[in-house]
């Protein structure tokens, strides 16, 4: 019985707010149309007061416009943005690939060698080099120093032109891909059985 009044109530309620709502648009459409007529009535250009407030809806629209632009893709962004600025010493990611024919071993020592005298590497903690992966060229190494905030690109680039240097003194080739190519099989020539 409580559900039926409640029901009754809300459907009353719902079409009162709805006549409002009705009669507050229909009083916005008429005095709209109303203050527009009077101003005709008493001389002022409606066209040019038309062709004012058009603008300034024009210029709203794309101040908006713009802002939400900046606002979607503020929130879509792909990705985090990391502050680096806040750790005490930032690493430099570095790559290197080497022959397959050159011993990594060899090539990781050399590396650690020479990053020990690029200024401002960090000796702790210690730059690691060794074995990311392998590829058609050879081993790609990674190569990763460690520095103050400040010195970064001095180490960037620095410890890049220190592994093309040492790998040069080294007298390792460039890395080039290995590929094996292989044909198609012959086949055996077959007996001639019509004699």
């Amino acid at each position: 019985m409580e559900v039926n009044t409640l029901a009754q109530t809300a459907v009353a309620t719902l079409v009162a707010v709805a006549w409002k709502v009705a009669g507050a648009v229909v009083l916005w459409l008429l005095g709209r149309w109303l203050i527009v007529a009077i101003l005709g009535f008493f001389g002022v250009e409606t066209t040019t007061f038309a062709a004012l407030l058009a603008a300034g809806g024009v210029a709203i629209g794309v101040a908006w416009g713009g802002l939400l632009a900046n606002f979607a893709a503020g929130a879509f962004l792909a990705d985090n943005i990391s502050n680096f600025s806040a750790n005490p010493y930032r690493r430099v990611d570095l790559t290197a690939i080497i022959n397959n024919t050159v011993d990594h071993h060899s090539a990781i020592r050399i590396l650690k060698a020479g990053l020990a005298k690029v200024p401002n590497v960090l000796a702790t903690p210690a730059p690691d080099v060794d074995v990311l992966q392998y590829t058609a060229a050879g081993p790609l190494l990674i190569v990763r120093p460690y520095c103050q905030q400040q010195h970064y690109w001095q180490v960037y680039l620095a410890s890049t032109r220190m592994i093309r240097e040492a790998f040069g003194q080294a007298g390792f080739p460039a890395p080039a891909p290995a590929y094996v190519v292989t044909g198609p099989r012959q086949a055996a020539p077959v007996a001639d059985l019509s004699s």
